[in-house]
Parts: C-alpha cells; sequence; structure tokens
C-alpha cells in the first residue's frame, strides 16, 4: 500500500472544531467552557481554541487559533477512524504530525517529525514542507519504513499525496532493516521489494 493512498484517505485542512479541554492536578480543575470555545478577537479573527464539524468533509476538528492563524496543537477525526495530530506556529505546520489509520488492509500509522517550512522544487515538483518520516504496522507496533518526506501541506496531501526522496530504510516483518534504497526523485511507493 503506497502512502499517496494512505494520504489521499481524505485528509483535509479548514476543519474548524475543538471539544472541551481539561486539565487536573492535584488541587485545580482548568476547564474550557462551551461559551470560550469557537471566540473571534476585537477585529473579527479567530482566537483561542475552536472545534466544530466541516459540513462539506464530514471531519471533527480541533484547533488553536492566535490573531486569526492556526498555532498550537490541531486533531482531526473523520468517520473512517482516521485520526490525524499535529502542530502550528503561527500558521505553518511545525513539530510532528502522527496520523492513524484504523480499518483499512492493516491499520497503519504515519508519524512525521523534524517538519520544516522548505518552499522547494525537487525534480519538478514544489514541496512546502520537508520532514523525516516513518510508517508504523500499528498491529505489530513496529516501523515498516523511514526516510526523509517531502510534501505541499495537509490540505495538499489529498491532491499530492506524500513524496520520499534521499535514503530509506525499508523495515522487514519482523522490524528489522531489511535493506536501504536510495529515491532520486520523489515517489510514493515505499513497497519496493
Amino acid at each position: 500500500m503506497t502512502l499517496a493512498v494512505l494520504f489521499g484517505i481524505g485528509l483535509m485542512a479548514g476543519c474548524n472544531r475543538g471539544l472541551v479541554d481539561g486539565e487536573a492536578n492535584d488541587s485545580t480543575v482548568a476547564i474550557t467552557t462551551m461559551e470560550e470555545i469557537n471566540q473571534y478577537d476585537s477585529e473579527g479573527r479567530k482566537t483561542g481554541h475552536w472545534e466544530y464539524k466541516n459540513e462539506s468533509t464530514g471531519w471533527l476538528c480541533e484547533e488553536n487559533y492566535e490573531e486569526g492563524v492556526l498555532n498550537g496543537h490541531a486533531t482531526y477525526y473523520n468517520e473512517s477512524n482516521t485520526v490525524i495530530e499535529l502542530n502550528y506556529c503561527k500558521g505553518v505546520e511545525c513539530g510532528e504530525l502522527h496520523i492513524f489509520f484504523e480499518g483499512t488492509e492493516r491499520d497503519t500509522g504515519i508519524h512525521l517529525t523534524d517538519i520544516t517550512k522548505v518552499d522547494t522544487m525537487i525534480n519538478g515538483y514544489v514541496f512546502h514542507y520537508r520532514a523525516h518520516c516513518k510508517t508504523i504496522d500499528v498491529y505489530r507496533d513496529i516501523y515498516s519504513n523511514e526516510g526523509t518526506c517531502y510534501y505541499e501541506d495537509l490540505s495538499g496531501l489529498q491532491m499530492d499525496g506524500f513524496l520520499g526522496v534521499g535514503e530509506w530504510t525499508v523495515y522487514d516483518r519482523d522490524g528489522k532493516t531489511s535493506k536501504t534504497v536510495t529515491l532520486d526523485k520523489p515517489t510514493a511507493d515505499f513497497t519496493i521489494k
């Protein structure tokens, strides 16, 4: 199964839904009330915690905004039990991205770390982000491959998929390194045997 197919399951940007936030310690409980979510600042920009269902895609979304741009943790859910968790730094994807696909041929996950805004062109493809990517066989809790990936952005993943470049490590069914492959042009085919 290629990662392009996995990402094509329906990642959608623009979702804006959040859930009640709670944090507890020994002495206090802080709760975000329904009156405190989905708020606008004095200039009409989204601010704070937002949550809603994107009616056109069906995605349930939790996001945080500052001065009208995504900033902080965001989580997206759909009816196919796909869960996406990522971070934004002033509107730019940053840090980590976790995607879990349940109910596919095998439950799988993708973990991106060290997300960096790059705005670059490789072999005629334009990419906005680079990250270290790992695909995970969730049932066996082992990686199936890992390497450097480039992608447009969360919304672009539906259209352009997830493209690997450079050196990739491919793991066998026991989670041990089976080989290293070099991808000299963007590809979504990581099932190379």
